[in-house]
């Protein structure tokens, strides 16, 4: 309750002068008591308002304290990621000289294959020129044997099987095959037959033996009689020299030749 009102009734048995200036004072005091109170409040306030600053200036601080390590640690790793950057220009470098290394090295393989292929063309080229000059020569050998066995396989053929050659051995084709020696001749009996044979280098296949049992086939076929089939060869190794006996071809290897005899008539 305001002073005034409190005293109001002690004040109202006074003279008028008096209670005047008694209500005055009155006045005046609820005036500067009013005044107090509102300066305490704006104290209170302002010391709240203080107090909220300084807690605000210590966040700020705190702010700033946290913001200062993250900056160092920013420029730490910042110092650290310009070292890798460094590390890797350099690894970088390293690997464009090595790059560089290397296709000179691609290019002088390169050269290198270039010149290898030429080598071997030139040697596929020599093995051909080998090749061809070996199958001449195999060919050419080929022929003196057979020409050798024009000479002594009459009088070997009249010895060791009984037959009598009537006319001289041929080289010659039957229905478009090669027949390497051909002749008639009769036997002991005095039936007639066709000497078929092959000369070979060396009897050591099957498909040589092939070659022959085709020609006696159309041979026989042909002339339409019996055929008796030869192999002459410088060597036929024992197994295939029995394989093809056990097939009915003779084999006479060059070295069975006997000196020239004539055939008895």
């Amino acid at each position: 309750m305001p002073i005034r009102a409190r005293l109001a009734e002690k004040i109202a048995q006074l003279d008028p002068r008096t209670r005047e200036v008694l209500f005055e004072l009155v006045d005046t005091l609820e005036e500067e008591l009013a005044t107090r109170a509102t300066l305490e409040r704006f104290i209170q306030r302002t010391d709240e308002n203080f107090q909220r600053v300084w807690e605000a200036l210590a966040q700020l601080s705190q702010s700033v304290r946290e913001l200062a390590e993250a900056q160092k640690a920013t420029e730490h790793r910042l110092d650290r990621l310009e070292q890798v950057v460094q590390e890797l220009v350099e690894a970088q470098k390293r690997s464009e000289e090595r790059m560089n290394r290397l296709e000179q090295t691609v290019q002088e393989l390169a050269e290198a294959q270039k010149r290898t292929e030429e080598e071997i063309r030139k040697l596929a080229r020599g093995q051909e020129r080998n090749r061809k000059q070996i199958g001449s020569l195999s060919r050419t050998l080929a022929y003196e044997l057979e020409n050798e066995a024009f000479r002594y396989l009459p009088a070997l053929l009249f010895k060791r099987y009984g037959f009598r050659v009537e006319e001289a051995f041929v080289r010659t084709e039957v229905e478009g095959l090669e027949v390497n020696l051909l002749a008639r001749a009769r036997r002991e009996d005095g039936k007639a037959v066709m000497i078929v044979g092959e000369a070979v280098l060396r009897l050591d296949d099957a498909a040589k033996i092939r070659q022959v049992e085709r020609r006696m086939e159309v041979v026989q076929r042909v002339y339409g009689m019996d055929v008796f089939p030869v192999i002459v060869c410088h060597y036929a190794p024992p197994r295939w020299k029995k394989r093809a006996e056990d097939r009915g071809i003779a084999v006479i290897q060059s070295y069975e030749w006997a000196r020239p005899v004539s055939a008895t008539s």
